[in-house]
């Protein structure tokens, strides 16, 4: 079975293209939403792990934290994050989305399913409940595979 790990890596190549490009492409959503690439992946980093540090924030995003300050001034005089201390260490910056923020989110999925809608509609019922299916293990699949590379990179850093 390891001997299919170059058409495994190729096909979620593929996947990550096609997704990137033409249903999810994070250039036109950020110009159809007035926001930077890099400010729409703190929203939806923070979407994932709310009450963040800037540290952990700007280490997973790979954005220096000199860079992150004008992002996170620019999503918090939008209103869509806050930023405090934290009570236990106030070194530490904790940032949290607000309602509008989670409300703007919201507003992205609704309008990321009517692209959606449009490049399936041509698809019968049986072939949605098979890409449905198969989405929903590719998914899965996908987390455990996060879930682990998250785990490899914080025993990484502690070493």
């Amino acid at each position: 079975m390891r001997k299919n790990f170059p058409q495994i890596t190729s096909n979620l190549f593929d996947i990550m293209v096609i997704l990137h490009k033409k249903v999810f492409n994070p250039l036109v959503i950020s110009k159809a939403i007035n926001l930077t690439p890099a400010q729409f992946s703190v929203l939806f980093y923070l979407m994932r792990k709310d009450n963040s540090s800037v540290t952990d924030a700007a280490k997973y995003l790979k954005i220096s934290k000199p860079n992150m300050t004008p992002i996170l001034d620019s999503l918090i005089n939008i209103g869509y994050i806050s930023r405090q201390r934290d009570l236990k260490d106030r070194r530490v910056i904790r940032l949290n989305l607000t309602d509008s923020g989670r409300d703007f989110y919201d507003d992205m999925k609704k309008a990321n399913l009517h692209i959606v809608e449009e490049i399936f509609s041509e698809y019968t019922d049986e072939e949605l409940k098979h890409l449905l299916v198969s989405s929903t293990e590719l998914t899965n699949s996908l987390r455990q595979i996060a879930e682990f590379l998250e785990d490899l990179l914080v025993s990484h850093e502690e070493d």
